[in-house]
């Protein structure tokens, strides 16, 4: 018996655990996959790509569906100590302050102290210490690598005599009431961006996108350098930030390889947790509650095996209702990301640095918009969705830009298959089903093109390759549904709210049940227009406290 139980060991389940266990909870964390310490695809920055379908992936895919040319979509999730954050693309971006009002009490200002809780940016470096040693069951973690190094003035290795490169793009190490030092979270930028990061930087300032210091900032609209989660060459996963540093603690049980089955209820509240590990059935109470931190995928599945869910849905599943629950499995958000436009290189453009990308940019498909809506990035290498490669054969010397849509309009939902707790299931993001989604994305390819053709790019372009040529709005349109992929942006499925259908409340307890709350990815009711990792931190830094103070 245990104080709390938290299910999944990602974004918001590390930063939940941690918070807990220092306030001196009693704590078991389960993480349904392995330890992953040692695992060189895991640390290696330029790796993540390679990851989907793996052994540190739940191998799942989005439904094909007419609009996008009936196409499977892998949609990768990390299941490994750290969960996403340990196979993601290592991007630190927390969007627009705007996307954070998702009701009283969770305004940007609201969510700002979890945020900067939760950085150690690289601005105002803080010491080393030493890692602890490692308890059974985590074996043989890696050393705790060595803090990144202070960042330098940004070394360009292309020519910048066009008189419309931008005055200046040094690396300030300003101190920002935004940002956060000492957090868990190491953040950093790149000490020797890759040219082809630096190119997109200074050809955007070309085409008139602002430059700026960090998306992170004041203000995301812009191009900048990427804010990573990549200490010393390495990645640096919410497990090494939140879980290393207190292996040791006595209130701490990790489980690995264990999959949670069911929620445990004594009446409506939840009282523990079912769980499956080395073949065997165990149950383990907890006497102050349940965290479920599972993503946006794996928790809603949670939950209906619990028997929370729309009563349909349980009944044709053959479970018991426990609370009828609308909500659960649907508003499944994600950003559709088109995977991707490339180009021909003049020469070989070197080995992968970073995360293989290195640079990001924010800008409106429609220059009346108050925020950006769309999202770039370069790709250090040939990138592309299965359709994309085989239609237009892909090969020599290639660079690419992914694009994608941050303020989507399109929803979609989840549906449980089976009650095998490792069934299939029915994903469904209905990419481009909203009529709005086609337009600006549309426009990305353009855009794109045209900032292939700036002079920043003239020592690596060489010409279009896919699409081989500019084309026509129809051929635009089949360009996006051939290059739609995901983000891996998954959210939604089990959204907070005041309303009836609303699967949380507004401080994350699950309506209907005591003692149990949601806190990853599933609980955001409107995708914000940046990579998850942060915004899902901040939930789960947010959650703590919630449980703390409700305790």
């Amino acid at each position: 018996m245990v104080d709390y139980i938290v299910v999944g060991s990602g974004s918001g389940g590390a930063a939940v655990t941690r918070r807990l266990v220092d306030a001196g909870a009693e704590v078991l964390l389960i993480e349904a996959g392995p330890a992953g310490w040692n695992a060189p695809e895991l640390a290696d920055p330029t790796a993540w790509v390679s990851l989907t379908k793996g052994r540190y992936d739940w191998g799942h895919d989005y439904a094909p569906t007419p609009a996008v040319l009936n196409r499977v979509i892998p949609i990768p999730r990390g299941r490994v100590l750290g969960g996403s954050s340990a196979t993601n693309a290592m991007m630190w971006y927390r969007g627009a302050a705007a996307d954070h009002d998702w009701g009283p009490g969770w305004t940007f200002a609201d969510c700002l102290p979890a945020f900067r809780a939760s950085e150690d940016w690289q601005g105002d470096p803080q010491p080393d210490t030493t890692p602890p040693p490692n308890p059974n069951p985590l074996p043989n973690p890696n050393p705790q690598p060595d803090r990144a190094p202070p960042t330098a003035p940004l070394r360009s290795t292309t020519n910048r005599q066009d008189p419309n490169s931008p005055p200046s793009l040094s690396v300030l190490r300003s101190r920002n009431p935004l940002r956060g030092t000492g957090g868990p979270l190491r953040i950093t930028r790149s000490p020797d961006p890759h040219p082809l990061a630096l190119a997109m930087i200074e050809g955007a300032f070309q085409l008139g996108i602002p430059v700026i210091d960090d998306p992170n900032g004041p203000d995301n609209h812009g191009a900048a350098l990427s804010n990573l989660n990549i200490a010393n060459g390495r990645r640096w996963t919410s497990a090494d930030g939140y879980l290393r540093p207190i292996l040791t603690a006595p209130n701490l049980t990790i489980l690995l390889e264990t999959h949670a089955l069911e929620v445990l209820f004594q009446g409506d509240r939840a009282t523990g947790i079912a769980y499956l590990t080395r073949g065997q059935r165990h149950e383990t109470r907890a006497t102050r509650g349940v965290i479920l931190c599972a993503g946006a995928i794996e928790t809603p599945r949670l939950l209906t095996l619990s028997g929370i869910a729309a009563e349909p849905d349980l009944k044709r599943l053959g479970l018991p209702c426990r609370i009828a629950a609308p909500g659960v499995g649907q508003n499944l958000q994600d950003h559709p990301l088109l995977r991707a436009l490339n180009f021909h290189a003049k020469r070989p453009i070197g080995p992968p640095r970073d995360n293989g990308g290195g640079a990001i940019l924010n800008w409106k498909s429609d220059p009346g918009l108050k925020n950006p809506d769309l999202h770039a990035f370069p790709v250090q290498n040939r990138s592309g969705v299965p359709a994309i490669i085989d239609h237009y054969g892909l090969t020599g010397d290639l660079f690419a830009i992914g694009a994608g849509l941050m303020r989507s309009h399109s929803r979609g939902y989840m549906t449980i298959l089976t009650t095998d707790p490792t069934g299939p299931l029915h994903l469904q993001p209905n990419f481009l089903s909203d009529p709005r989604d086609l337009p600006p994305l549309m426009q990305a390819v353009t855009d794109m093109m045209d900032l292939a053709e700036t002079p920043a790019f003239r020592d690596l372009f060489a010409g279009f390759a896919a699409p081989d040529r500019r084309l026509s709005t129809p051929e635009l349109e089949t360009f996006v549904r051939r290059a739609c992929s995901t983000f891996f942006h998954t959210c939604g499925t089990a959204r907070m709210g005041t309303d009836p259908d609303a699967v949380t409340d507004l401080r994350l307890r699950v309506q209907g049940a005591q003692n149990l709350w949601i806190a990853d990815a599933s609980v955001i009711p409107t995708i914000p227009t940046c990579n998850t990792h942060a915004p899902v931190t901040m939930i789960g830094e947010r959650a703590a406290g919630f449980i703390l103070e409700d305790a």
